[in-house]
C-alpha cells in the first residue's frame, strides 16, 4: 500500500467531479456529491491501507458498512460501465501523479534547506 495522504485523495476526486472538498466529506447527499464520496471511498481502500472505519471516521463519521456498501457500488458501477471504470483508472493516476509532485517538491524543500544552514 502507499502512503497517499487521504486528503490528496479526497481533494482530487473533489477536483475531478467538481465539487468541493468539503461536500465530499460533508453530509450533503446530492447525486455527483455523492458519487464523488463513493469514489475518494473506493480510492482510499484501493490505494491506501486504511480501514472501512478509518474511511468513515474521516468522511463525516460515516459507519464503516456505509463505506463497505459505497466501495461495493463502484466495484459495481465499474463493471457496468466501462466508460467509469477509465473515469476511476484515470482519477487513480491523477491521484499518483499528484502525489509524485508533492513528493518531489518536498525533497526539493528539504535539499535548499540543508544549503541554506
Amino acid at each position: 500500500m502507499s502512503n497517499i495522504p487521504f486528503a490528496l485523495i479526497v481533494r482530487v476526486v473533489a477536483s475531478e467531479f467538481d465539487v468541493a472538498v468539503e461536500s465530499v466529506t460533508g453530509l450533503r447527499r446530492h447525486s455527483n456529491t455523492a458519487k464523488a464520496r463513493l469514489t475518494a471511498c473506493y480510492m482510499a481502500r484501493r490505494i491506501t491501507s486504511l480501514s472501512f472505519s478509518d474511511i468513515g471516521k474521516r468522511l463525516g463519521g460515516r459507519d464503516h458498512s456505509t463505506i463497505l456498501q459505497g466501495v461495493s457500488k463502484i466495484k459495481e458501477d465499474a463493471a457496468n460501465d466501462p466508460v467509469f471504470a477509465e473515469r476511476l483508472e484515470q482519477i487513480e493516476r491523477a491521484i499518483r501523479d499528484e502525489h509524485t509532485i508533492v513528493e518531489a517538491r518536498k525533497k526539493h524543500q528539504m535539499i535548499n534547506q540543508s544549503f541554506t544552514l
